[in-house]
This record gives C-alpha cells, sequence and structure tokens, in this order.
C-alpha cells in the first residue's frame, strides 16, 4: 500500500532547503522551539531577529525554576543587581541601570519578573511595583504590606489569630478566622529557647500546591552556628487543624521567600522534599559569627540523616562513629537496604579462635575482622542460621543461642533436653544423647540438626527459632518459652524457609506444608502432596544420580519476592567440578522456572531480592558459597540466563573453612 504525504510538508520541507535564513522559520516550529527553552536561552532566543520577537510572544514557556536576585550593597554606586538562575551555577547576569531609587530601595516581596519594593526614605508613595526586564512601574498607596495566594490572603498575627480574606472582589471578605493558643506561636524577636538550645529566629505561612497552610519554624543553635526548619500543617479543606508536625514534603519543594510549594516535576532544576530560603541579615550575622567550617560535628540532624540514608554498612560503621552526634544521628536514620555479606568462622587449628572474617561483595579486595564476641570460641562453635546480624549458635556441648554480631547482644535459649512434646532427650555420660518416640530409642553423640532457621525483632527483641531434630520432629521456641515446643504431626524435616510469620517445610516423605505464625499457636494453612515428577525431580537424596552423570548435591526450598515458593537444586559433576541448577516453582502450582526477571536468589538465605531495592547485585543469578575443583574456594555466582557460573570472589581457606561460611544481611538498625 502506498502512502499518502502530505503537500503541505513538501511545500515546508522546500522551504526550508531553500532557506539560509532563521527569520524565516515557520511559526509553528518557533513555538514548538521556545516552548522547550529556559529563561535565560528564551530571552536570548527572542532578541534574534524581529520575527523571533513576535513567535516568543505567542508561546507558552514551559515551567521556569525559580531565580535568586542580588541586591547592590553600595546603594551610592550601583544600579543595578546580579541574577542567579540554579540551573547555571557558573554563570552571574546583570541587570540594566534600574535607577538610583531602586538602589536605596528594599525588596520585600517577588510575584513572576515583578518585584513589590519598599523606599527607605518612607515618601507618600513609599511602595511601589517594579518589572525587573520592563522597567515597568506602579506605585502603591501606603499601606501594609501582605502576600495573597489565588486571590486569598493568609494572615498570622503575632498574638495567635489566624484569618483568611478572599481578594477575588472588590472589597476583601474576610472567609475565616480563628485563634491558636499564645504558646503555639512564638515571637521572631523573643528567640524562645527550644529544646538542645534551639532558637526560633524566623516563622513564616507557607501555602502547599494542594492550598494547605504550613507554618515554617526557622531555628537557629548558636553554639554550633547552625540552622535548621520546623514544619506544622495548620489549616487544610476549610478546617483548622492541631499543629501536624510534617516529615517529608513528598515530590514538593518549599519556596520559603514566596510562600509556596511547588511540584518538582513541573518545574526543572528542582530537588523534591527540600526548603530553599535566602539568608538575611539577621541569620546571616548570626551564621557568620565565630564560624568554623571544619566542625563536622555541628552539621544539622536532617543533613547527616540524608547523609546516613545513602551509606552502604561499612561506611555506616565508620561515619557513626566519627562523633557522639553523628552516632545519635545514626540511630535515628532509616538506612537503605544492603547486600548480603558473607562470614567465615575460623578453624579449631586457627590460634584466633574469637574473630571471625567478613566480606563484602561491594568491596571485593578487602576483608574485614570482628572482635571477641563475649569469650565465644568460633573455631568450636558452630553457626547453625543467621537473620540480619543475628547468629544462631551451637557450642560443642549443643547449647544453643542467639548472638549479634556486632553489638555482642546474646540470648541463650532453652535446653535441647527441655522438650514438651512425645519425643524426648536425655543427656547421658560424655555428653551422649539419649532419643525416645513411642518405640523408637537410640543412643547417640550429635544431635542432627536440620534445616534451623531464625527470625527476631530488632527493636522488641521477640525471636522465632526452629529445628528439625532428624527425621522425628520439628522443634520451635519463642521469647519467654523455657522449653522446646513439638510441631505435632510435622516430622521428616527435609528443608525449611522462614518468612512474613509462614513456616514453609518440605519432608522427605514428598509432603509440603505452610504453617502461619502470627498467632499465640502455629496454624497450618496449606498442605499437599507432591506428585511424581516433583518427587523424582527434587526430593531425591544427596548424590541422587541423574541423566549424563549430574547428581543432586543439594536441594533447598526458596520464597520469592512475590510469595512463590521455588525448589532449587544444586547438580554436580564429580569429574569435571562443573556445576549448575535447576528451578521450579512449587507453590501455588508446579511450574518449570526459565528465569528469575529482576530478581536474584540467595540460595543460603532461602529467598529472592529485587535488584533495584539492593544494590551490587545482578538481575536473574544465583549467589551460593561453597567449593568448586581443586582449591577453588569462595563465593559464586550463576548467572540463569545462559547457565554459566563464575567465581566472584576467591578466599585462601580450606574447604572446612569454607563450607563453615553463612551468608548475612548487615542489619543497621540500633548497630
Amino acid at each position: 500500500m502506498e502512502e499518502k504525504q502530505n503537500p503541505n510538508s513538501h511545500k515546508r520541507l522546500r522551504q526550508l532547503e531553500t532557506s539560509n535564513y532563521w527569520s524565516e522559520l515557520p511559526l509553528d516550529l518557533l513555538n514548538l522551539v521556545f516552548q522547550r527553552l529556559s529563561f535565560a536561552n528564551f530571552q536570548r532566543a527572542k532578541s534574534v531577529c524581529s520575527s523571533w520577537h513576535s513567535a516568543s510572544r505567542q508561546s507558552v514557556p514551559k515551567s521556569q525554576i525559580h531565580w535568586l536576585i542580588l541586591f547592590p550593597e553600595n546603594i551610592n554606586k550601583e544600579k543595578s543587581c546580579k541574577l542567579f538562575n540554579p540551573e547555571e551555577k557558573d554563570k552571574l547576569y546583570k541587570t540594566q541601570d534600574l535607577g538610583l531609587e531602586f538602589g536605596r530601595s528594599l525588596c520585600i516581596a517577588t510575584y513572576g519578573s515583578w518585584l513589590l519594593m519598599q523606599d527607605s526614605k518612607y515618601t507618600d508613595n513609599s511602595l511601589y511595583i517594579v518589572n525587573l526586564f520592563t522597567r515597568e512601574r506602579i506605585n502603591l498607596p501606603p499601606v501594609e504590606s501582605q502576600i495573597g495566594m489565588d486571590h486569598k490572603l493568609y494572615f498570622l498575627s503575632l498574638f495567635g489569630s489566624f484569618k483568611i480574606f478572599n481578594l477575588s472582589g472588590e472589597i476583601a471578605q474576610q472567609t475565616f478566622q480563628c485563634g491558636f493558643k499564645p504558646e503555639i506561636f512564638q515571637s521572631v524577636k523573643e528567640l524562645g529557647q527550644l529544646s538542645s538550645s534551639w532558637c526560633v529566629i524566623d516563622t513564616k505561612l507557607v501555602v502547599t500546591v494542594t492550598g494547605i497552610v504550613l507554618k515554617v519554624k526557622k531555628l537557629w543553635r548558636k553554639r554550633s552556628r547552625t540552622l535548621s526548619f520546623q514544619v506544622f500543617k495548620i489549616y487544610a479543606s476549610g478546617l483548622l487543624n492541631e499543629p501536624e508536625l510534617i516529615k517529608s514534603l513528598g515530590d514538593e519543594s518549599m519556596l520559603l521567600d514566596q510562600g509556596i510549594t511547588v511540584l518538582v516535576n513541573d518545574t526543572d532544576g528542582f530537588i523534591r522534599n527540600c526548603i530553599y530560603f535566602s539568608v538575611g541579615a539577621s541569620s546571616r550575622s548570626l551564621a557568620m559569627e565565630n564560624h568554623n567550617p571544619n566542625s563536622w560535628s555541628d552539621l544539622p540532624l536532617d543533613l547527616l540523616n540524608l547523609v546516613f540514608e545513602r551509606l552502604s554498612f561499612a561506611s555506616f560503621q565508620r561515619a557513626k562513629s566519627v562523633c557522639s552526634s553523628w552516632y545519635s544521628a545514626s540511630r535515628q536514620c532509616v538506612p537503605k537496604k544492603q547486600i548480603p555479606w558473607l562470614i567465615l568462622f575460623p578453624e579449631d587449628n586457627n590460634n584466633n579462635n574469637n574473630s571471625c572474617t567478613l566480606f563484602n561483595p561491594d568491596e571485593k579486595q578487602k576483608l574485614y575482622k570482628t572482635k571477641d564476641h563475649l569469650g565465644v570460641e568460633f573455631a568450636k562453635s558452630v553457626c547453625l542460621a543467621t537473620y540480619g546480624s543475628w547468629l544462631l549458635m551451637r557450642d560443642p556441648r549443643y547449647n544453643l543461642y542467639i548472638l549479634n554480631l556486632f553489638t555482642q547482644e546474646r540470648i541463650d535459649l532453652p535446653s535441647v533436653e527441655s522438650q514438651l512434646g512425645i519425643t524426648k532427650i536425655e543427656r547421658g555420660l560424655d555428653d551422649w544423647f539419649h532419643v525416645s518416640k513411642d518405640h523408637f530409642q537410640r543412643q547417640i553423640k550429635d544431635l542432627c540438626i536440620r534445616s534451623p532457621v531464625i527470625w527476631i525483632d530488632e527493636k522488641t527483641k521477640d525471636y522465632l527459632v526452629l529445628w528439625g531434630l532428624g527425621g522425628l520432629c520439628v522443634l520451635y521456641s519463642k521469647k519467654g518459652d523455657t522449653a522446646w515446643n513439638q510441631l505435632p504431626e510435622i516430622s521428616h524435616c527435609l528443608h525449611m524457609v522462614y518468612k512474613d510469620h509462614k513456616l514453609y517445610f518440605s519432608s522427605s516423605e514428598n509432603i509440603f506444608t505452610i504453617l502461619d505464625f502470627s498467632g499465640e499457636v502455629p496454624q497450618q494453612i496449606f498442605q499437599c502432596g507432591m506428585d511424581l515428577l516433583i518427587i523424582r525431580m527434587s526430593l531425591g537424596r544427596r548424590c541422587h544420580r541423574l541423566s549424563n552423570s549430574w547428581f543432586v548435591d543439594e536441594t533447598k526450598l526458596v520464597v520469592t519476592v512475590t510469595g512463590n515458593v521455588l525448589r532449587v537444586q544444586r547438580m554436580l559433576r564429580p569429574r569435571s567440578g562443573i556445576q549448575s541448577f535447576r528451578v521450579c516453582k512449587v507453590f501455588p502450582e508446579y511450574e518449570e522456572v526459565d528465569s528469575l526477571g529482576d530478581e536474584t536468589l540467595l540460595l543460603d538465605l532461602g529467598v529472592t531480592v529485587l535488584v533495584n531495592e539492593v544494590e551490587g547485585l545482578h538481575r536473574n543469578s544465583i549467589y551460593f558459597s561453597g567449593s568448586h575443583g581443586k582449591k577453588k574456594n569462595g563465593i559464586f555466582i550463576f548467572n540463569f540466563e545462559i547457565k554459566k557460573m563464575e567465581l566472584l570472589q576467591k578466599f585462601d581457606c580450606s574447604s572446612v573453612q569454607l563450607s563453615r561460611a553463612r551468608w548475612f544481611l548487615p542489619s543497621l538498625t540500633h548497630t
């Protein structure tokens, strides 16, 4: 089919091809150009020629970023001002001569390119409006200056009276009035003392894009010579609010001197959730008084929070050690999500039995060493599971406890002999155990602790620990328990994962179960038997032979970000040492998995994470630790898309030490 052409487009194209004059560009094309220009470029472009100037008067320019005007200090010599555009940080513009009277006047408000000026001589026409670029001037009668928004005037007196006037008609109409308690608003002149020696040096009203009225306090701390702000919502939708502290402006930025907020997606150049202001003469003199630019401890708390929120775990730990004020700020911030770390425990023949080695995948060339943790002999103990910076530990006598890797907090768990259920454990001579259940009785040296999991709340220290006792039963203990509880009708533990107060359990008898632990007593919410295909593919014993000399070296459950449950097989070819993975979804339905998409699978932790929420991880990949061939012990990453494995980091350690390594997710809260 032949495409039809617009004859006018051919005509316009020929005009452009034969024209060498910018002045002959079509008007609609010029309008498209002007609509995309910043203010400075707009002014330059309209000066090209008369046709461009005419086009500029008909175009609708894009939303502009607010500029800053700097008035002359020497009023007898300087009659022009300097203009600063935040988008052009290295440039200053100079206005034309605005007259001697302008140099002696004070700018008290702005609207667009219009300035409200107050003559320093206070004549009968002490107030006037002047256009910064056209030099048009409008003299005003001698009245008090107030600023209106959308034909409304928002007025706040020093005595706590708040009023709203409608200025759209011939006569101003009062539409709202109320009084605040005197203690809510403090006079600027009083400089009333606040907590931590903060003083109120200015109070202003600000009207948001949505019509909400904010009260903004500018605070000053004399000793540290720092500025800060408090923002309160006081009025919205015709209703007076009890002053509510605002912690975020969202996608708006506040222009304090203009008394408004703007949407950052409507105005290029502004940063969201920020306050823009100029330093007045009084606050400038305070800020310059004995100012010490090298005093890191005096940085404002809100600025420190912005810094801490962007730090990695290692940098976070360094930063909070700078001084006491930085440490205090670190305990109040919400850190970004961290990449998992690896902890390597020492071997028994290591002289330093109380220190572990930490590896951060973001810093491949660095290794960190922990300090002495309450005399714990890590070489003789075993880490069974991790949750954040908490470790579930077992000592040589099978005493179980929870240990925080950084704060050294320790929580001792009930003894393994204290069992509430039909399975019984008794400790005998030389730390042998007598295990009995119904008609089953056996003397064993080592307890078989299968697939242990741990969860703990950082603030309340509520915790839950679960582990399988061989194939006999599954035990759990919560905060306040003095003995281990046994889950009824749950046994033959193969693997378990705990996430969002739910336990995902698979048994060696091919039963998949989900239990809800959000209440006082765990409740079974799902159970099914796996079909024959899954039995053959996923629940085989260790080293179950597959085709082409592949062996299933490990089988685990993994819970994804969206709550799907995966069965992950790590397979091995013993002769070549080549490893691969096979993944399928087993809940809510069975399905082969060909891709993890934007998620990354952390095999040792039994979860997936979104790569756009955790920096440093590769999408559609599997992270795991172990040994691969001769003398290749380290962290590996398996690219699920190309089915290829690579060594992410090699460690100079034995396979025994690496087999005891554990992934953990450093938690910054109260560390």
